[in-house]
């Protein structure tokens, strides 16, 4: 029993054990557990409750628990042993047995998730110190009940995607809880609200030994929900197809104000404390997140790829629990172990040597030589939009100071944005450097033929999203999905060389590490000049159109 302000509530707890016992050790050996903990008055309970996937979806369980017998055998035993060993449900146990006494319960959850939940380098040393106990059995005992990982809400801290994802739905939820006030008779509302719970699957929140938050589809389909859920909303609120908004908000409850952007066909969220960046970029028609992207980053099962202890491609026993396996998908896979120096998002300004190339921007081996990239931009309303704007230094041999202001108009009724930058460098800026924009998108895939890059200009060769490139002399460039039949494109007012490569990550999946496309990079460049000025259009639309 526990209680809080009052109100009791019955708690079972899983048995850990029985966790790691079933399905994937004999099943005498549960049996045998169970008895030796079990009591002559009858008045113990082991609780198993677990995930339905561990019976048929796991690697190598489908062919133990149900080819090899081991569920028929499980409740052949079950029945053998009924005498002293009885299934029971929760009513009927609480209704035969007396609580022992009132207990407070930390806010946990399995051990593997709240370690899960750490820093990598706070995972690593945790990992270390309970090796290191297990070599000292009495200590271990003793010690090793008292050795938790984190909280689950720190996985909204260790991937900003996570805490986007859920600030998106948070933001949602508060805009139907008002409106539902206001309106409570619009049937519409219902359907927002079925949306938005649909919007509240758990799975793309956070990331373990499953995909997770890995998975791009789980992502899309969050937002998926989120996006046609505002819709919705924006039709209850009689909006219409000619309203522009703006609004400067707190949005990820970091202390900074990010400013949202929207009409009736794009929703546009920008950080002015991430180098004045786009983070998402919702195409309310289809409904749709274009800058649905994950950051490369460092997770601690890496360091089996690293040292070679993998396994590729073989298909396990089901004597294993996920939590113990090592396995690969393909081979070499460290070799896309690159971790990005800041979240990938759109509207990043680099300052990079001419000399760089697809592959070393991919690498992220390429020297960033100005102060832009992740510096903090002042946000300000503009007619029409929004400007942001700020000053760094360009690197050189005596440093260049310079100021980059850039500025987003949104029409009424229109699915294109346009952008505009201006850069002032108080000196002449040395030969040989390039002024870069970031842009990423994410179509799900980088390797299907239905997903590529185009060009209105002629020459330009149509290449998959998965491929490196470099390009010269572009005044468009498009991001298209031919299956969901969407494109994104950008219109340059100059010729730019563009640097294109995708982004994929490496994780931990049920059946071993794998790689997940992400999304990919563009990156329009021109020769840095003292005074600058460059137009950009940000067009989105459907491709029957």
């Amino acid at each position: 029993m526990t209680e809080d302000a009052g109100q009791s509530l019955k708690v079972f707890p899983i048995i850990e054990k029985l966790r790691y016992l079933v399905p994937f050790h004999q099943v005498h050996e549960t049996i045998e557990w169970l008895r030796e903990h079990a009591t002559e008055d009858g008045t113990r309970c082991a609780v198993l409750h677990d995930d339905y996937e561990k019976f048929g979806v796991w690697p190598g369980t489908n062919k133990s628990v149900y080819a090899e017998g081991w569920l028929e055998a499980f409740f052949q035993a079950l029945t053998d042993n009924q005498d002293w060993l009885h299934c029971v449900t929760y009513e009927q146990y609480i209704a035969r047995t007396p609580a022992l006494g009132r207990t407070y319960i930390t806010c946990a959850s399995y051990d593997e998730m709240m370690t899960w939940a750490l820093p990598p380098g706070m995972q690593r040393d945790l990992n270390q110190a309970r090796a290191q106990l297990k070599e000292h059995d009495a200590l271990n005992k003793a010690c090793a009940p008292f050795m938790r990982g984190g909280f689950w809400r720190s996985f909204l801290a260790k991937y900003e995607e996570s805490n986007t994802i859920q600030k998106r739905m948070l933001r949602v939820s508060d805009r139907l809880h008002r409106l539902e006030g206001q309106h409570s008779d619009d049937e519409r509302l219902a359907e927002a609200r079925r949306l938005l719970h649909q919007g509240q699957c758990n799975c793309a929140y956070w990331h373990g030994v499953f995909g997770g938050l890995y998975l791009n589809h789980l992502r899309t389909a969050l937002f998926e929900k989120m996006i046609a859920a505002d819709q919705l909303m924006d039709a209850v609120e009689e909006k219409g197809a000619a309203y522009v908004h703006f609004e400067a908000v707190d949005f990820d409850a970091d202390g900074n104000l990010e400013g949202i952007l929207e009409n009736a066909h794009l929703s546009l969220f920008l950080s002015p404390n991430d180098g004045g960046t786009l983070f998402e970029l919702d195409y309310k028609t289809k409904p749709f997140n274009f800058g649905n992207v994950l950051t490369r980053r460092d997770e601690v099962y890496h360091d089996q790829l690293r040292s070679g202890n993998v396994t590729v491609g073989e298909e396990t026993q089901g004597d294993l629990s996920i939590h113990e396996m090592v396995k690969a998908k393909e081979a070499n896979l460290d070799k896309l172990l690159v971790h990005d120096p800041w979240r990938r998002t759109s509207l990043r300004d680099r300052i990079i040597a001419d000399s760089a190339t697809a592959d070393t921007l991919w690498g992220t081996i390429e020297p960033e030589l100005g102060g832009f990239a992740a510096a903090a931009y002042v946000m300000e309303t503009v007619a029409g939009g929004v400007g942001l704007q700020t000053q760094g230094a360009i690197n050189a041999e005596s440093p260049v100071n310079a100021r980059i202001v850039k500025s987003l108009c949104l029409a009424p009724g229109v699915s294109h944005v346009d952008i505009e930058y201006a850069l002032h460098c108080e000196t002449p800026p040395p030969a040989g450097l390039l002024f870069g924009i970031e842009f990423v998108v994410n179509l799900l895939t980088g390797d299907a033929p239905d997903r590529y890059y185009r060009s209105d200009d002629e020459g330009f060769r149509r290449s998959r999203l998965g491929a490196r490139g470099m390009s010269e002399g572009l005044r468009h460039i498009a991001a298209r999905d031919d299956w969901q039949q969407v494109e994104m494109g950008l219109h340059f007012s100059a010729p730019a060389r563009l640097y294109r490569f995708p982004l994929d990550t490496v994780s931990q999946s049920e059946d071993g590490q794998e790689r997940v496309h992400q999304g990919c990079v563009m990156i329009p460049c021109w020769p840095l000049e003292k005074d600058m000025n460059i137009k950009i259009r940000l067009e989105i639309r459907g491709t029957d159109e």
